[in-house]
């Protein structure tokens, strides 16, 4: 590997540790400002959260294509796929992935508010490496969150 090559996975590693401490430390602090929440519990429901999240959207970009265009309309509808949420009907199959993401959103929201939300937004660009500009279109609108 060389010189260069170990210098680079040093730092990498380095940087991979300073930013899974900050993690910690933000997850500390969130915990505390939900009362009774151990941080050890709100880090494991966090990284669940964030594995269905990278399942949802994964799927949903896969089903995309072959969507019609009025299908891709109904499913990029924040105000459709809330109604969707609140009512607790069923989705059609199609929109399933998109109505799941804006749950998740709605209950990040409800937790911690638009500061959670971006925490958890980071922590799922860092480790499954989701875009923000996806998530941030999915959850537009949602509390002081805009795509």
């Amino acid at each position: 590997m060389g010189w260069w090559g170990d210098w680079r996975e040093q730092r990498e590693r380095r940087l991979h540790a300073r930013r899974k401490q900050e993690w910690w430390q933000e997850v500390k602090a969130m915990a505390a400002a939900m009362d009774g929440t151990s941080p050890v519990e709100l880090l494991q429901r966090t990284d669940e959260t964030i594995g269905r999240l990278a399942e949802l959207m994964a799927s949903a970009n896969a089903r995309s294509s072959g969507l019609t265009r009025e299908q891709k309309s109904r499913s990029a509808d924040t105000r459709e796929l809330d109604r969707l949420v609140l009512s607790g009907e069923p989705p059609e199959e199609y929109l399933r992935d998109a109505v799941e993401i804006r749950r998740i959103g709605h209950l990040l929201d409800k937790e911690g508010g638009d500061v959670w939300m971006m925490i958890v937004a980071s922590r799922a660009i860092d480790v499954r490496h989701i875009s923000l500009s996806q998530i941030s279109t999915c959850w537009d609108g949602i509390g002081g969150w805009r795509g």
